[in-house]
């Protein structure tokens, strides 16, 4: 299957979407305005490197040096709801996320040299990791809500693994996971 992009995202647990379902909810239920596409479930991954056009080499690379990335328990706990324009002209609704341990930042660096032997640039802006909730419809940039007003739960969750993904869009948008390693439980 030809992929149009590439990426690796952190994967939460799976009782983790329970949570952030209710609060889609409660974000669907409060921001009645038409135009919004929410995301499904199956998108909710904290995506921490996009990639260049990968050449069927370079994914191998990337896949067989998976195994270089540190192993080591990672949480994240929600922060806060916020509107992030992209580069497309459409508004994100995105679930922001705090470390509370620093783990996701290392780990977000550990991919450097792996992007580097790989012969892939590297973009080094920090880590602002983030579950995208929703977008506005393409086109309407400047969408505004005022999310403040809704509640975010202080919940703390595991993260799973760190995964390489595929996204194709043929039929719809979707991810195709590629390669992963699965990340042990504090």
């Amino acid at each position: 299957m030809a992929h149009r992009k590439h990426f690796f995202a952190l994967e939460p647990t799976p009782g983790s979407y329970d949570v952030i379902e209710t609060l889609r909810t409660t974000l669907q239920r409060e921001l009645r305005v038409g135009k919004i596409r929410w995301t499904k479930p199956d998108a909710w991954v904290i995506k921490t490197h996009k990639l260049d056009r990968l050449s069927d080499h370079q994914l191998d690379e990337l896949a067989d040096a998976m195994h270089l990335l540190p192993s080591k328990p990672l949480s994240l706990a929600f922060w806060k709801l916020e509107l992030i324009e992209s580069r497309n002209h459409s508004t994100k609704i995105a679930l922001r996320l705090t470390d509370p341990t620093a783990t996701s930042f290392e780990s977000h660096a550990a991919h450097f040299p792996i992007l580097l032997r790989a012969g892939l640039n590297v973009y080094t802006r920090p880590s602002s990791p983030h579950i995208v909730l929703g977008h506005s419809a393409h086109g309407r940039s400047g969408f505004q809500a005022d999310l403040s007003k809704i509640h975010v739960p202080q919940y703390t969750f595991a993260i799973d693994r760190i995964t390489l993904f595929g996204s194709r869009i043929d039929p719809g948008v979707g991810y195709d996971p590629i390669e992963w390693i699965d990340l042990p439980r504090s």
